[in-house]
């Protein structure tokens, strides 16, 4: 258990102001990704999906690399996974990323296509069959340079997660943990969807790189997520629990929490008033349960 300012409880059982202007990022943005489709088809790969949360962290990658130096501009300390991650994008299994940077060019979105192409192993994996998703920004910087960033992404395959299943197995956790508080007689929480992406988050990240743990394997821990993702707080509470093979995974679960003192204080804490549950899967059928409590700042 960490505290420091708001209190958190975690528990487990089994450089300027505004550097970059989207000024022709519609168009730049369609030029690259139908030469990039195209490229795909004649290859005989599907074309990739565009995702909003892809598009994201790509803006946010772009705005980051602004405030840089441009000669450091294209260097990553952390693998784009850990971004991925730290942003709450679900389901991936391998990440890409692709920078680019120009400047004096007219049109920008022609030299960045015609650049990747002659990348032969940048290229050649933008179009693998195995890659199903694709973020992209094409940003220009105050300096005038102008950045093309495209993270490419293979989802988890659907036999390891069925998406619908384990967003029902979230819902009908929930139901299970407040039928438990009212036989105590407590108010229900109520789910709050960041709360639901940061703990899917976690339960993700846990399937991906077979840990069990509050603590991931870079060091952040649950209010680390939290503040990550714009949350605030003054009282911050995190169970996770981890089966195989159960009949009934979601009894097992919230059975679990009630039958351990530290968890069950946390499900059956009066002011925690909102919660975020989520489940993910990993190839060997290891479901992990991931459920943050919250109290507002008051």
């Amino acid at each position: 258990m960490r505290a420091a300012g708001p209190r958190v409880l975690a528990f487990l059982t089994g450089c300027l102001l505004l550097t970059v202007a989207p000024l022709f990022a519609d168009t730049k943005e369609s030029f690259v990704l139908d030469g990039l489709q195209a490229a795909r088809r004649q290859s005989g790969s599907a074309e990739l999906q565009p995702r909003e949360d892809l598009d994201q962290v790509a803006r946010r990658l772009a705005e980051e690399l602004a405030r840089r130096p441009h000669s450091k501009r294209l260097q990553f300390d952390e693998p784009i996974e850990d971004y991925l991650q730290r942003y709450g994008v679900e389901a991936v299994r391998r990440a890409i990323l692709h920078v680019e940077l120009k400047r004096g060019y007219r049109s920008p979105e022609v030299a960045f296509l015609d650049s990747w192409r002659k990348q032969a192993t940048s290229w050649n994996d933008s179009i693998s069959d195995r890659l199903d998703s694709i973020g992209l920004t094409v940003q220009q910087f105050d300096d005038g340079w102008v950045v093309m960033l495209a993270i490419l992404t293979e989802e988890l395959d659907s036999r390891s997660l069925e998406s619908a299943d384990l967003r029902t197995m979230e819902r009908q956790t929930l139901d299970a943990i407040n039928d438990v508080r009212r036989g105590h007689g407590l108010g229900e929480l109520v789910q709050d969807p960041a709360l639901a992406r940061v703990a899917r988050s976690h339960s993700l990240d846990m399937a991906r790189r077979d840990y069990f743990a509050h603590r991931s394997p870079d060091g952040r821990e649950v209010d680390d997520r939290a503040r990550d993702a714009g949350i605030t707080f003054s009282l911050l509470g995190e169970n996770l629990h981890k089966s195989r093979g159960a009949d009934n995974p979601i009894t097992t679960a919230v059975e679990s929490w009630m039958r351990s003192r530290r968890h069950r204080e946390a499900l059956l804490t009066p002011e925690y008033t909102r919660t975020g549950v989520g489940v993910a899967v990993d190839e060997g059928g290891e479901l992990y349960f991931s459920q943050l409590f919250l109290r507002p700042v008051e």
